[in-house]
């Protein structure tokens, strides 16, 4: 059967504010004329607008100041630290490689030292042994001297003794100043033995054996002490 029709649904209308209640809600908040609205927008924001331009301002300066600072002062300290600390290890090598080199000098002059100390130990012993040359050298020629005069050759006692005078002499200059002047006493005794070979050779021998006297004590003196 046919379907029968539905009846028409009729929405309830949204009811209208009344004017009266409408009135009361305008009288319940006081009313702002549009000069006053206006005026206080324009100071808040020109206020607000005149902080924003000076905090932009000290920003910037602020800004300006810090580069500043940082050119004048900092880059250019910060290059004079680096130099430094360049200078400063620099400085620290050249002194590392001066003390090694001082430390080789001084193990160097030990060694030269312990060198020098030997040499002039075999320098002693050098004049040492020639000292005791010429005095045996000198001992020598006074008693062949002495034998030339026992036989009455005073011609081979003269020829003994030519070079006697130069052996003392050269002894003289290495001995010390005390034993050196003893020399001198014996070079006199020589000369007077040379003097009397011809005419006096007993006091020729005389002399001769003074001299080979001293010679042999000033070898006991020097050689033979403990």
């Amino acid at each position: 059967m046919p379907d029968e029709p539905k009846p028409p649904v009729i929405s309830n209308p949204s009811p209208t504010p009344s004017p009266k209640l409408a009135d009361a809600n305008k009288k319940s908040a006081p009313a702002l004329s549009p000069d006053a609205v206006s005026r206080s927008e324009s100071k808040a924001t020109q206020f607000f607008r005149s902080f924003l331009r000076w905090a932009g301002i000290a920003l910037v300066v602020f800004g300006l100041g810090a580069l500043a600072a940082i050119f004048l002062f900092y880059i250019p300290k910060s290059n004079d630290l680096k130099q430094t600390a360049q200078e400063f290890a620099t400085a620290n090598a050249k002194i590392s490689a001066l003390q090694t080199e001082i430390t080789t000098l001084e193990n160097r002059i030990a060694e030269l030292s312990t060198l020098e100390a030997a040499n002039q130990g075999l320098q002693t012993d050098l004049e040492m042994a020639q000292l005791h040359a010429h005095l045996l050298d000198a001992l020598v020629d006074v008693r062949a001297a002495q034998y030339a005069l026992a036989q009455d050759d005073p011609a081979s006692a003269s020829e003994q003794l030519a070079t006697t005078a130069a052996t003392l002499t050269e002894m003289q200059k290495l001995l010390e100043a005390e034993q050196a002047q003893s020399v001198d006493t014996m070079l006199s005794r020589l000369e007077l033995a040379q003097g009397g070979l011809d005419s006096d050779p007993f006091a020729a021998q005389s002399d001769l054996e003074v001299l080979a006297t001293r010679l042999l004590q000033l070898e006991e003196a020097t050689f033979n002490e403990p």
